[in-house]
């Protein structure tokens, strides 16, 4: 984007890293802007070409009050959200009648593109170390069956000792 659309108190995208981030303009001056995430962090901007676009805002339409829907205190589950590594073993797991390794849950995962591994060299590793933190919940969702080899705990059968 060219500096001069860029305008304090409106919404942008930045990209930051390799991400694009919704930002709202603070200030700016002549040596760049001031942002604010959505996070509520606030982080300059010294370059214009980091601003990819505006945020259009789409109008809201007027809804009558007795038309208005009250609001449901259950939670909507946002078809948008990424699983994390966790539930995406866990929904590949729920698919197998038997255990499986760290690296083979990865590739299933990947395979099915449920789960990608962000960059990581051994995403595999950080599996392990995950399933291992949860088994020792109070009510994991995942059981240890052998060496390297993982179930979901409500699959039943015995533990591995080790």
């Amino acid at each position: 984007m060219n500096a001069n659309e860029i305008h304090s108190g409106k919404d942008y995208i930045v990209k930051v890293g390799h991400n694009e981030v919704k930002v709202k303009v603070i200030s700016g001056s002549d040596r760049g802007w001031v942002v604010k995430t959505a996070g509520g962090k606030f982080m300059p901007v010294n370059n214009s070409e980091r601003f990819i676009r505006p945020v259009e805002h789409a109008p809201v339409p007027a809804v009558p009050a007795e038309t208005a829907t009250p609001a449901v205190s259950a939670p909507v589950a946002n078809p948008d959200k990424k699983l994390t590594m966790l539930d995406a073993a866990a929904e590949i797991l729920k698919g197998v009648s038997h255990p499986m390794s760290a690296k083979e849950l990865i590739v299933a995962m990947e395979d099915s593109g449920i789960w990608k591994s962000p960059a990581g060299k051994t995403p595999w590793n950080s599996l392990v170390a995950a399933i291992s933190r949860d088994v020792q919940k109070a009510n994991p969702r995942f059981r240890k069956t052998g060496k390297g080899l993982f179930a979901l705990a409500e699959q039943g059968g015995e533990p591995c000792a080790n």
